[in-house]
């Protein structure tokens, strides 16, 4: 695009978003452009998708308000917003209004200029720097947030980081400093690549490319070795210094180049020049300190590309760099953030003007000019493109005499060059990690949300895809029904992996490597990986490999996996290979592409050597030198031709069998074919000489080397055969990995066979034969046969067939020919070509339904042919029935329930009605099903099984009976926790399992802690004593911890009533039975249900026991001592002190500790010393206690009773009912006769007259009559007691 008025460029900028370009230039120059796709850009609108589809200017405005030059032009793409400045310091906002852009707002400081503006990541704010060192951030509304001034630094620039939380300003100077979002200073970034490396660092790498040339330095500091390898095209130069020895070893592998070494030992110091035309590399060791990247290093370098990837669609690997810093002296260094002090040096070679990263960090553009060696004062414009990992990918010249600025496009598919009054467009062919395998592609994309590599198995037949997710994937490559991945391990062990996978991502083989897979080739049962030194062939295992067995039995075992040396020459035998660690010697040649078939492997070098080897033994028969660096390498479906395409685009071809070519060592007969600007090449795989191949954006054919008519397309290529080309639309699909389109894969046909379609509509099956006959092909011969069959032309069609050996089709024209009616025969001729309306009309013309039907019925459309039934006679109910039945599967399938029952109860399949009422939850009718089902049917155990997953096990028992199932029935129950119901159906059937049920059962609960859960199975089983033993020593385990009384008491007093239920039923069956108390003693009474309780519990301990013949002893215990507590806090303490006295005789329930603690208390609150005195004795005579606790009791009782004499102040004395001896009223047990007190529940007084006493109906427990009147429930157990 020209700019108006030879107006110089200075900036350039597209926005990610919506697409519009934005260009300063001189004399307040700024316009906004927009490039759009033109619709329906070619005879078929699907052939032109993407960068392929004609382009047009659909906005192309002036801004006006600038005078001075525009120096920075920056978008807003969440906003929609663009801002610029000019040399006089103006910043100018725009933004969108009803199609056309507007000044929003205007800054104009009037003191600098801005010399950098930036947007963070999500658009909501600016900040703006200028050179006097004023800084400005401000809100996308334009709030100013805060500004600063930065006193005596002269800032260039500035770049949000990815979370906005920091800011990176770049100096005049080349240091750049880190601020967080408040303007606070934070650090300094490490520039590595204009200062001076120490040897205190442990390691440095600067990798060098101008145009096509590489060049790598490594400092080590350990062994004090500096390597330089400088590439260009076949030219290689080596250069070791060895601090030690003051040595330098360099090999120049060049034929007509020089290269000069030399050796200072005063300063140990080694310059290697390598004197080409334009190709020169310097590297200068010191013992001391390396200068990385050449001897001009020196400061006062500008920072002019400050770009920090945000990383929003994911990255390329994990902690991967993503913030590049570039000085125009063309160093650049790549970090993974602003902390890292390992970054990544390159030295560019060039004067760089911007760099920039791509839409998804995986490229990173550095744009400038580059000085020639031939001619001095010339320059050439460059784009140079890098990976994050420093690897130099392509060079893109430029015409032009000055390159001020560039920008990618937001897919980044496209990159915009500001060159003097120019705006250039550049089309970018990322290389995708993909491949092409049985009608499935294969690629990948990164998620932000996901470390790994996303890999989708596309399949485009039936538009479904498989994902998978790996990490640290390097590449794949497909051949015939599998793909192989390589990738590196995170295991730290150095290895790497191969993966074969098959058409849905399924891994069928893998196998572990020693050497990086950089190259990998693929055939129907090899895999080949090499890497720079090495290759390596494996033969993996695959289902369909097993052909191949016989094939591969000649060689050895050992054959089956092997690895070589590039430099080696193999002959098939074991004699000529190195092994060990010679194996793995660098190579001064390294291997830059491979690519293999059935009979030969091909390895393409940097030097522009390709090594043939035959296949299977991989014996090394031919090297050719190629005048070029190749990049890619192709076969032809026979291995006779190789396509090769090198690094610049240039592709040519070479003839393998050639009676010219020369044997190991020859250059080989290249063919006279060349084509630029190639990126894709695919030969066809039943057609030697025809391949197809992508040249910018259209698609050519050629046969023979003979050029078609090319295609628009941008469609990387993916099979070749039968004259058409498959292709997919990768950088559409990249848009939106997760959402296939079938549209985004193209088909298209070579000029010969549109040409015959043309023909057969317009001309004679006899001519159109004719021009097959001049330019035959199988795939031409079928379509003549297909066109002679729909026309009936029996012979033509046969000839055809036979002509294409197309076999199935033969006997398709002979079935044909056997019909003796000419519409069955067009009939079966249009179902044949998938006419199926036009043959079930034919069909139904001739009144024969039942061929319609059979039509139907073959092709699955059974809605048709339920249809067709129910017009006509054309069928059984057999016929109707499946009909039916595969609708209901239909819409079971889609999980359409309500309409599969319809389906099914029309047919009668009563499995599929019971699968669906269960989907439905419609559970009354699996009832009514069960019901009409004939006893004994099989479908049941399946049916009952359905009732017992919801929790249904009446209906379950129901259906299991029916099919007389008891014992599934009972163990249903089991399950569902219906104790009693599988104890009713074990006696009645006479089964004894059940107990041994209960018990296991009982036992899980109990080993997974779920005692609740045990005694409420054993209550519900009718094992009241069981439940209860649990409930005792749950009792027990609870007094332990001393913290909830009341919940003990709770505890205890169920385990009463259990007890107390299970000897009334026991007695109640005694007496129903006629025993008697010893017949039930001797076992004579005989429990059917019997659990084995030592199956279930730990040995019974001596306290369970008592529990079981006293089961109210231990709720007597906790509500006494509850009582005892509560009269003492509400000052009852003679009371207190009474119910105290009694609740000594708990002590084997209740610490005896707290017993007499309690009655110390409660006793000298009631001024009773001597009873307080005899307590202390208790404790101070506790044999579990501390000396030092002993020591405190006794000291506490001296206090109490060096001021209180032990007697009691007052004593209440009773009659006693029996001997009428006068006794204390608080004594349980009379001295005299002995008679034992009931105590009451409510006071804890003994009741000296039973006369006047309640007895509780539950518990038995008494207490006074007027104690208990104003309750309603007992005391102890809380039964409800009845009005009187």
């Amino acid at each position: 695009i020209a700019i108006p008025n030879n107006v110089r460029l200075r900036c350039v900028g597209w926005n990610k978003e919506q697409g519009y370009i934005a260009c300063g230039g001189d004399d307040g120059l700024l316009k906004v452009l927009k490039l759009e796709a033109a619709s329906g850009g070619g005879k078929d609108g699907s052939k032109a998708l993407g960068l392929a589809a004609p382009s047009t200017l659909s906005m192309n405005q002036a801004l006006e308000g600038h005078s001075g030059q525009i120096q920075v032009v920056v978008w807003n793409s969440a906003h929609q917003k663009l801002t610029s400045s000019d040399s006089s310091g103006l910043i100018i906002v725009w933004m969108l209004y009803k199609g056309s852009w507007y000044e929003e707002m205007i800054n104009n400081r009037n003191r600098s200029v801005v010399r950098g503006m930036a947007w963070n990541s999500d658009g909501q704010k600016i900040c703006i720097v200028y050179e006097d060192g004023a800084v400005i951030v401000g809100s996308v509304d334009g709030n100013r947030i805060w500004g600063k001034e930065l006193k005596g630094q002269q800032l260039t620039g500035v770049e949000w980081s990815p979370d906005s939380n920091l800011l990176l300003f770049s100096h005049t100077n080349g240091e750049i400093h880190v601020y967080d979002n408040a303007g606070n200073f934070v650090s300094a970034v490490s520039d590595q690549c204009t200062s001076v490396q120490s040897a205190a660092s442990d390691e440095c790498t600067c990798v060098q490319s101008v145009t096509s040339d590489q060049c790598t330095f490594v400092q080590s500091v350990t062994s004090d070795q500096c390597t330089c390898v400088q590439s260009v095209t076949s030219d290689q130069c080596t250069c070791v210094q060895s601090v030690t020895s003051d040595q330098c070893t360099c090999v120049q592998s060049v034929t007509s180049d020089e290269c000069t070494c030399v050796q200072s030992a005063a300063s140990d110091q080694c310059t290697c020049v390598l004197s080409a035309v334009s190709d020169q590399c310097t590297c200068v060791q010191s013992r001391v300190q390396v200068q990385c990247l050449g001897t001009s290093v020196g400061s006062g370098a500008l920072v002019v590309g400050l770009s920090w990837y945000h990383g929003q669609y994911g990255h390329v690997e994990p902690d991967c760099p993503v913030l590049a810093i570039c000085y125009d002296n063309g160093r650049m260094q790549l970090m993974r953030n602003e902390g890292d002090d390992m970054p990544i040096l390159i030295d560019t070679g060039m004067t760089v003007v911007s760099a920039q990263w791509n839409h998804n960090g995986s490229v990173i553009a550095v744009a400038g000019r580059l000085q020639l060696a031939a001619a001095a004062d010339k320059d050439c414009n460059v784009v140079q493109f890098y990976t994050p990992f420093g690897e130099h990918m392509r060079t893109l010249k430029v015409p032009g005499q000055e390159l001020t600025g560039c920008s990618w496009e937001g897919s980044s598919l496209r990159i915009a060059l500001a060159v003097d009054a120019f705006i250039y467009f550049a089309n970018i062919r990322p290389d995708y990690r993909w491949c092409y395998f049985t009608n499935t592609v294969v690629y990948t994309y990164t998620r932000p949300d996901r470390a790994e590599t996303c890999v989708t198995f596309w399949d485009t037949t039936n538009n479904e895809h498989y994902v998978k997710y790996i990490k640290y994937l390097m590449g794949m490559v497909a051949s015939h029904d599998h793909c192989v991945l390589s990738v590196r391990t995170d295991d730290g062990s150095g290895q790497f992996g191969l993966i074969i996978c098959n058409a849905i991502g399924t891994p069928v083989d893998s196998k572990y490597i020693d050497i990086e897979p950089l190259h990998v080739a693929m055939t129907a049962n090899y895999v080949f990986a090499a890497s720079k030194d090495n290759f390596y062939m494996w033969q993996f295992k695959a289902p369909q490999s097993h052909s191949s067995v016989g094939v591969a039995s000649s060689a050895k075992s050992d054959r089956a996996e092997k690895m070589y040396h590039v430099d080696d020459s193999p002959s098939g035998s074991e004699h000529n290979v190195r092994e060990g660690e010679m194996l793995y010697e660098a190579t001064s040649d390294p291997v830059c592409c491979a690519c293999a078939s059935k009979r030969l492997l091909l390895l393409g070098r940097e030097s522009g050597m390709v090594q043939v080897y035959s296949l299977p033994r991989v014996a090394l028969t031919a090297r050719y030198t190629l005048q070029c660096r190749p990049h890619r390498l192709a076969l032809n479906s026979d291995s006779t031709r190789l396509a090769i395409i090198d690094i610049t685009g240039l592709m040519t071809l070479m003839d393998l069998e050639s009676k010219g070519s020369a044997g190991i060592g020859g250059e080989g007969q290249v063919m006279k074919f060349e084509r630029k600007d190639v990126w894709d090449v695919c030969w066809a795989s039943d057609n030697p000489e025809m391949f197809a191949l992508m040249e910018k954006t259209k698609m050519c054919i050629f046969k023979n080397m003979d050029p078609e008519q090319p295609i628009p397309s941008s469609g990387y290529l993916c099979s070749f055969k039968d004259l058409e080309v498959t292709a997919v639309l990768l950088d559409e699909v990249m848009q939106d990995p997760e959402f296939l389109n079938a549209d985004h894969v193209l088909t298209l046909e070579a000029k010969s066979l549109r040409d015959t379609r043309q023909l057969l509509e317009k001309v004679s099956i006899k001519d159109a034969a004719a021009f097959i006959e001049e330019n035959p092909h199988p795939r031409l011969w079928r379509l003549l046969g297909e066109a002679a069959l729909q026309k009936l032309d029996l012979d033509n069609a046969e000839s055809a067939f036979v002509r294409c050996k197309d076999y199935p089709m033969i006997q398709m024209v002979k079935r044909v020919a056997a019909i003796h009616s000419d519409n069955i025969r067009k009939a079966e001729v249009a179902a044949h070509f998938k006419k199926y309306e036009e043959a079930e009309r034919l069909y139904l013309d001739m009144e024969r339904r039942d061929l319609a039907v059979a039509l139907r019925r073959k092709l699955g459309d059974w809605f048709r042919v339920v249809q067709l039934l129910k017009s006509g006679p054309a069928g059984d109910d057999a016929t109707m029935e499946e009909a039916l039945n595969n609708i209901g599967h239909y819409y079971a399938d889609r999980q359409q329930w309500d309409e599969a029952v319809k389906q099914f109860e029309q047919a009668h399949n009563h499995q599929m009605l019971a699968r669906c009422y269960y989907q439905l939850e419609n559970f009354d009718g699996l009832e009514s099903l069960v019901k009409n089902l004939p006893e004994g049917s099989s479908l049941l155990p399946a049916v009952a099984d359905m009732f017992a997953s919801v929790g249904m096990s009446e209906q379950a028992v129901t259906a299991y009976m029916k099919c007389n199932k008891v014992k599934d029935a009972i163990d249903t129950c089991v399950l569902l926790n219906q104790w009693q119901k599988a104890v009713e159906l074990a006696r009645q059937y006479n089964v004894t399992e059940t107990g041994g049920l209960l018990g296991r059962y009982a036992e899980v609960l109990l080993q997974k802690g779920n005692k609740l859960q045990a005694i409420e199975l054993f209550r519900r089983a009718d094992k009241l004593k069981d439940a209860a033993k649990l409930l005792y020593k749950i009792a027990e385990e609870e007094s332990e911890k001393k913290l909830h009384p009341l919940r003990i008491k709770k505890i205890y007093v169920l385990a009463a009533q259990l007890v107390m239920e299970h000897n009334s039923k026991m007695a109640k069956a005694m007496k129903d039975v006629g025993g008697s108390r010893s017949a039930a003693l001797i076992g004579m009474y005989d429990d059917p249900t019997h659990i084995d309780v030592s199956a279930v519990m730990e040995a019974e301990t001596g306290a369970v026991r008592k529990f079981l013949d006293s089961p109210w002893r231990g709720a007597e215990a906790y509500h006494f001592l509850l009582l005892t507590q509560r009269q003492l806090y509400e000052g009852y303490v003679d009371a207190a002190m009474k119910t105290c006295l009694h609740l000594r005789e708990y002590e084997t329930i209740i610490p005896a500790r707290d017993i007499f603690s309690l009655l110390a208390l409660s006793s000298c609150a009631n001024r009773a010393f001597a009873t307080c005195s005899k307590a202390f004795i208790k404790l101070e005579g506790l044999p579990n206690i501390t000396d030092e606790e002993r020591e405190r009791y006794e000291d506490l009782a001296m206090s109490i009773f060096v001021k209180y004499a032990p007697k009691d102040s007052r004593s209440n004395r009773a009659e006693c009912t029996s001997c009428e001896t006068m006794i204390p009223d608080w004594v349980s047990t009379c001295p005299s006769c002995n008679t034992k007190f009931a105590a009451c529940v409510v006071t804890g007084r003994p009741i000296m007259d039973s006369s006047a006493a309640w007895t509780c109906p539950g518990c038995r427990h008494s207490a006074m009559q007027q104690d208990i009147t104003m309750r309603s429930h007992c005391p102890l157990c809380h039964t409800v007691i009845a009005a009187q």
